[in-house]
């Protein structure tokens, strides 16, 4: 997941900033886990700041306003480099306003290379880590054969820190066998702002033997299966009327316009407001597809992508396990109903006006 990743030595850093190579390096920064900009590294100050100098933008450092801790992401002399820093408050300034100001960084991460592919988790997937006598259970997002990717709820879970290094850790995949490692805390990124309440987690597995990571490997090239299997699904739009209901737990059931529909996955349409916790790796408890005509086809379901398009913001859901009359119900609907030509990674549809 993560690729060969290595800390650089907090002695290193500071070497590390003053070469040539660096000053003028082209970044790509992050904040809560979105791409914010891109720009070149100006300097380094003798206190170890950084100094960018953004990208023509008519914002410029003002979109930094709201965002405290940020990552870069950048090449020097042929190495990836993450570095993990904060936003110095009142930058801005210089060339026309472009300059954004960072403190020295906390953390450093050099990529030597990507070692693991990563593919979305199935629904009931799950990481179990157990410390000092307390049991935390993780819903899982992604995995590779190096690690997986989980959401936390801050309330509960927001002493989870990068750098940290849990001995007691359980991953729990449906269909496979349960694989017990240490970790590591590579990163923690609130989804959707700093005050969000769930956050995504990356985490390092570091298997103590050839069986456990084994295991892992396997688990990822049969999921790697099943999801090309669900990308033939023929994908169908859905005649007027049809809506789905999705439901994180119970008490928070969503009405929402669906756009199109497989027997894989669907399509709907969000409210920017109410639906903006929802993110890459959110499960739903209950999805209940509703089709002018037809019985509800009722599942579980996890989100897979957010499309943001002109005017409008939807939601891909991977669908759990159907019951086989159900997924018979919904091929059949695609097979007869007209078929959605546009990609997946395509906005859907505005509506007219």
């Amino acid at each position: 997941m993560f690729g060969a990743k290595a800390t650089v030595l907090v002695s290193e850093v500071g070497p590390l900033m003053q070469t040539a190579a660096m000053r003028r390096a082209r970044v790509l920064i992050y904040g809560d886990g979105q791409p914010l900009a891109r720009g070149v590294l100006r300097d380094v100050t003798t206190d170890g700041e950084l100094l960018v100098d953004l990208d023509v933008d008519r914002r410029g450092p003002e979109r930094f306003s709201q965002v405290r801790e940020v990552e870069l992401e950048c090449v020097v002399d042929g190495v990836p480099l993450t570095i993990s820093t904060d936003v110095v408050p009142a930058s801005g300034g210089g060339r026309g306003g472009r300059l954004l100001r960072l403190s020295p960084p906390a953390l450093v991460t050099r990529l030597q290379r990507r070692e693991y592919y990563r593919v979305p988790t199935e629904p009931g997937s799950e990481i179990v880590i157990v410390e000092e006598g307390r049991t935390r259970l993780l819903t899982l997002v992604d995995v590779s054969g190096g690690g997986v990717g989980a959401t936390i709820d801050r309330s509960t879970d927001g002493d989870l820190r990068p750098g940290m290094r849990l001995e007691n850790v359980q991953v729990r995949l449906p269909g496979e066998d349960v694989v017990v490692a240490p970790c590591i805390i590579r990163y923690v990124r609130p989804i959707g702002g700093e005050a969000a309440q769930h956050a995504r987690v990356g985490i390092e597995l570091i298997p103590k033997n050839e069986a456990a990571r084994e295991r892992l490997f396997r688990a990822v090239a049969r999921r790697e299966r099943e999801l090309l299997g669900k990308r033939r699904h023929q994908r169908a739009v859905v005649p007027a009327g049809s809506v789905v209901v999705v439901a994180r737990d119970p008490a928070r059931a969503r009405v929402r316009r669906l756009l199109d529909v497989s027997a894989g996955g669907l399509l709907f349409e969000m409210e920017p407001t109410a639906d903006a916790d929802l993110a890459q790796g959110t499960p739903f408890a209950a999805v209940e597809i509703r089709l002018p005509g037809e019985a509800p086809v009722c599942c579980a379901g996890v989100v897979r992508r957010i499309v943001r398009g002109v005017g409008e913001i939807a939601c891909g859901v991977e669908l759990g396990e159907l019951d086989p009359l159900d997924r018979e119900r919904l091929e059949r609907f695609a097979r007869h109903a007209p078929k959605s030509v546009a990609p997946r990674s395509a906005a859907p549809p505005r509506r007219p006006t």
